[in-house]
């Protein structure tokens, strides 16, 4: 083999052979085994770029297990779990472009850096509030790529366990802003009998037309009596108002076995459809609840998902709002898709 000697001057035979270097990283001396080539004329060290890098990445490797840091490819495997390209998930985590690409290529990352994606490989909670707040971020693929992903986590992970995190996560929304809970405390076995109320009653309830019959039922029930029903949040998004993330509470309601979610094609259109899966006999819902449900399936349940969706867009609540904001509980009686599912005259009951 042949490399070019600065003693030399020119292009010579090299021998390789290995020693024991002290490598300086962050302050801290690593003993690393390196390889070295020596010119076979003058048996001087002639330099090499691989086994410089070669060399260093090793002293890297020792840090990361002295100091319990994370491995590249370790790095790596926690992008690909949530389907992130390298420029998604440092925008995700408001990092440098390239910064993941760097760590996963061996440059050596920051204990803060490290912490951060340790969280993100154990809780995936912890990358829903992230995706919540940076998603403006990301494009509209990335982000739907990235929701895909979370919802199948959901069904992966222990159902108890990630329900009571998904609450925990909706109670200090509510201690942070009830108002735009509607002033109740987000119940995932009371939301759950409302969908189930619309799944027993209305046929093909895809998911777009239950987030609307969901939005009309809970701002009805604030306009009624003070109070949302589920607690529920609502954002304005393309197709209408809709839960906010609303996929997640679908997954979390088919881990919980309360309903089951269908995926279905036709020539037209393509969507998932929610079907009941177990009975109940709604005893967490109060009869004036349970009347405003029948209301709004006796009003709605036959239209068409489009047909709810274009008639929300009407609305000045969606209208008027920017993309991604959340709609608020005190604009229910200026909502005509509200407001018609009363008799006249009344609002309240």
């Amino acid at each position: 083999m042949k490399k070019f000697c600065t003693h030399c001057l020119e292009e010579r035979e090299v021998r390789c052979s290995t020693r024991q270097d002290t490598i300086m990283v962050r302050g801290e001396p690593i003993v690393v085994d390196s390889e070295v080539a020596y010119c076979r004329t003058c048996e001087n060290e002639v330099f090499d770029t691989n086994m410089a890098e070669k060399t260093l990445k090793s002293a890297y490797e020792i840090y990361r297990k002295r100091h319990g840091l994370l491995s590249p490819q370790e790095i790596r495997d926690i992008r690909n779990k949530y389907g992130l390209s390298h420029r998604a998930l440092s925008r995700l985590l408001g990092w440098g472009p390239v910064t993941t690409q760097r760590y996963e290529q061996g440059a050596l990352q920051d204990e803060a850096h490290d912490s951060i994606l340790r969280q993100m490989r154990d809780d995936p909670l912890f990358v829903l509030k992230h995706w919540e707040k940076n998603k403006d971020r990301l494009s509209e693929f990335e982000s739907r790529k990235l929701e895909r992903h979370l919802c199948e986590l959901c069904s992966r992970i222990g159902a108890d366990s990630l329900v009571k995190a998904f609450q925990k996560e909706e109670v200090l929304a509510f201690g942070r802003n009830p108002g735009a809970c509607g002033f109740r405390v987000f119940d995932l076995p009371r939301t759950g009998e409302v969908v189930l109320f619309f799944a027993t009653r209305v046929r093909d309830l895809y998911e777009t037309k239950l987030a609307k019959l969901l939005w009309i039922a809970d701002f009805a029930n604030y306009l009624a009596c003070g109070k949302s029903m589920t607690g529920l949040t609502y954002a304005r998004l393309p197709y209408g108002p809709a839960p906010h993330r609303f996929r997640i509470l679908l997954a979390l309601l088919e881990e919980s076995e309360v309903i089951t979610l269908e995926s279905r094609e036709a020539e037209a259109f393509s969507g998932t459809v929610v079907q009941p899966k177990k009975s109940t006999s709604f005893s967490s819902l109060t009869s004036d609840e349970v009347q405003i449900l029948e209301r709004v399936t006796a009003k709605y349940g036959h239209l068409s998902s489009k047909r709810l969706s274009d008639m929300s867009h009407r609305e000045s609540i969606w209208a008027d709002a920017v993309e991604g904001s959340l709609l608020t509980y005190r604009d229910a009686c200026s909502v005509d898709m509200v407001t018609s599912i009363f008799p006249p005259g009344q609002s309240e009951m």
